[in-house]
């Protein structure tokens, strides 16, 4: 069964990454949220790029 509160932090995570990419986006900024978002969703200790 799926993990309401993880479902509603990866729509959430999908929202802003849509609202970065049309707003224009920093190169740098962008990895990092996605990094630490996925350490947050994923349940995991370490993530990289």
């Amino acid at each position: 069964m799926f993990n309401l509160a993880k479902e509603a932090k990866l729509a959430q995570t999908l929202e802003e990454l849509v609202d970065a990419l049309v707003a224009g986006f920093d190169v740098v900024v962008l990895p990092t949220f996605l990094t630490h978002r996925s350490l947050e969703i994923l349940s995991i200790a370490a993530a990289g790029l």
